[in-house]
C-alpha cells in the first residue's frame, strides 16, 4: 500500500515501512510537528505534537468530521489547553483531554501504514456523531 504524506509542509509518498520510521524518528523530540498522512482509499490520519505531546485526527473520507484521540488518564481541568503550531505558522490550541503521549501518537501512524484503518491502540471520540455525519 502507499501513502502520501505531508510533514511541516513537505509532500512524499511513504511505501515501506522502513521510509516511515525514519519519518517518526525526526517527530519524538521536536518541539512542533504537524503530519498528515492519506491511505489511497482516502482516509487519513493527522498528528500534531508539541514536545512530547501529541493529539491525532482520523478522517474516513475528505469532509468528514471523524475522530480524534482522547486521554481517558487525563485527570486536570477540561479546559486545560496546549499550543500547536501548524506548518505554516498557525498557533492552534487543544484541550489536554484530547492529548497523548507522542510515542503512543507514532505507533497509531505505524498501525495506520500496515493496516490503513483506524489504529485501535487509541482511544478515540466519534466527532461525526455529534456533527449528524
Amino acid at each position: 500500500m502507499q501513502f502520501r504524506l505531508a510533514i511541516n509542509g513537505s509532500n512524499s509518498q511513504v511505501v515501506a515501512r522502513e521510509q516511515l520510521l525514519a519519518i517518526i524518528s525526526t517527530i519524538q523530540g521536536k518541539r512542533f510537528t504537524e503530519l498528515h498522512m492519506s491511505a489511497e482509499k482516502g482516509n487519513s490520519l493527522s498528528l500534531l505534537s508539541n514536545g512530547d505531546t501529541a493529539w491525532l485526527m482520523y478522517l474516513r473520507f475528505q469532509g468528514d468530521t471523524g475522530y480524534r484521540s482522547y486521554n481517558s488518564a487525563h485527570a486536570g481541568p477540561a479546559d486545560v489547553k496546549t499550543v500547536f503550531v501548524l506548518s505554516n505558522g498557525q498557533r492552534d490550541e487543544y484541550p489536554l483531554s484530547w492529548c497523548i503521549p507522542v510515542r503512543e501518537a507514532c505507533k497509531a501512524l505505524e498501525e495506520f501504514f500496515e493496516t490503513g484503518s483506524r489504529p485501535a491502540s487509541i482511544s478515540w471520540q466519534d466527532d461525526s456523531s455529534r456533527h449528524g455525519t
